[in-house]
């Protein structure tokens, strides 16, 4: 890939990474700076050596070429918790299991990501770009990265970002194989054999002014959330009520007989704990209502506690 075809795939990139930092900013309410660092061609060997060795694997499905490839981009794990961690209203860096719920938290931020995207990417070239999220994937080792990402190519471009979010994390962001960035700005694909393809029209970049980013503290309350945030409302958490809980020995859990009773920590009257995914958000008081169990809510911990 020649010089100038990556000097003009990394300017469209930095275009594209301003109203992808508005859409973060108007999600997370934080200031967010992403950078485009390198963009180097790479085999297998070499792309197994520059990516994180577990982590979560994003698949955009991009229908706007004729083979409809697919572009995927790496995360680290630890970034990918702490976004999660915050979507959820709990402490950052807490650990997560990065379970489903988690998964489709951060799915529908990537969505939120890539329209803002695609808008741009709309605007820049005058015609409609078709992309969605096809799925986000957490893997746990190299070899099940490169499986996900490799399919049957020898050669992928990758893009590496630095992402900076205020307050949350710092981390790399990896993106494979942009067949269809490399497309569009008329140069040929990393791996590909045959006729080159040559540029037809030369790329016009718009001359832009990066925003200030202004962060107002405030604590979130469901009515101040964006509407664009809004739609994260939507994904099912699970939530339980502990009554209290016992620390037993192997010896004394295989013994365990029918009819036989645990002490738990807590005293008679004294109130549950509601637990959402693993996290105290509040405590409360059991009823019966009707022929069930009921949880009356009588103290909401801060989400920042």
């Amino acid at each position: 890939m020649k010089a100038a075809d990556k000097e003009a795939m990394k300017e469209l990139l930095e275009i594209l990474a301003v109203p992808i930092s508005e859409r973060i900013n108007v999600l997370f309410g934080k200031k967010v700076g992403i950078t485009v660092e390198e963009i180097v061609e790479m085999d297998r060997r070499q792309l197994g050596a520059a990516l994180p060795s577990s982590g979560i694997v994003i698949e955009i499905s991009d229908d706007s070429t004729n083979e409809n490839a697919s572009q995927f981009y790496m995360l680290e794990r630890e970034a990918a918790s702490r976004i999660v961690n915050f979507v959820m209203g709990i402490g950052a860096s807490q650990p997560n299991p990065l379970d489903e719920i988690a998964l489709s938290a951060l799915k529908e931020v990537v969505s939120q990501c890539l329209s803002a995207a695609r808008e741009e990417l709309e605007e820049f070239y005058g015609k409609k770009i078709e992309m969605s999220v096809k799925g986000v994937y957490a893997e746990g080792s190299a070899d099940s990265v490169l499986y996900r990402i490799c399919s049957d190519k020898e050669k992928f471009l990758t893009v590496r970002y630095h992402m900076i979010m205020e307050d949350l994390l710092e981390s790399d962001i990896y993106g494979i194989d942009r067949d269809s960035m490399l497309e569009l700005l008329g140069v040929e694909a990393a791996g590909k054999t045959g006729n080159r393809i040559r540029k037809t029209k030369a790329v016009t970049v718009k001359s832009i002014q990066f925003p200030e980013f202004k962060v107002v503290r405030e604590e979130n309350r469901v009515n101040d959330i964006d509407e664009s945030r809004q739609r994260l409302m939507d994904v099912s958490m699970d939530v339980s009520v502990r009554v209290g809980q016992a620390v037993c020995k192997v010896r004394d859990i295989l013994a365990l007989e029918q009819g036989q009773t645990l002490l738990l920590d807590k005293q008679a009257g004294a109130p549950t704990d509601v637990v959402v995914n693993g996290a105290l958000v509040g405590r409360a008081d059991v009823m019966v209502s009707g022929d069930k169990f009921a949880a009356r809510i009588i103290e909401i911990i801060s989400k920042r506690d």
